[in-house]
């Protein structure tokens, strides 16, 4: 939840809204760039490779990384879940679960599909 409150904190901070593409993704990279300096915790080798690293690069390989980790949860976690939920719950709101998670499953691989695509599409340029 972090991550979704530093980007609404700056988005409110800028005066022109609604915000363009490219200032989104400004927000991400330096929210990116700042978990990446975090993590690094004053290794030095690791801050300059972060500070010659490209934008686009930092945000694909974080992009994979998280479709890497989200998508076993959202594919296979998200269904075990409800099928426990189902055993105590209504029908009804089951229903409702599920088609929420197939929703979420949907939206989940459509970005992963277009996160593929320019990831694939920069190593061919």
């Amino acid at each position: 939840m972090g991550a979704l409150a530093f980007i609404y904190d700056e988005a409110m901070n800028k005066p022109q809204l609604p915000l363009k593409l490219f200032e989104y993704k400004m927000l991400l990279v330096n929210l990116v760039r700042k978990q990446e300096a975090r993590r690094a915790q004053g290794d030095v080798q690791r801050l300059i490779e972060l500070a010659e690293c490209d934008d686009d690069f930092l945000l694909k390989k974080w992009g994979l990384v998280f479709f890497i980790v989200g998508g076993p949860f959202v594919f296979i976690g998200l269904p075990l879940i409800l099928s426990v939920f189902a055993l105590f719950m209504p029908a009804v709101v089951i229903n409702a679960l599920w088609f929420v998670t197939k929703g979420l499953m949907l939206v989940f691989l459509i970005v992963f599909s277009i996160t593929a695509f320019f990831s694939l599409r920069s190593r061919q340029t």
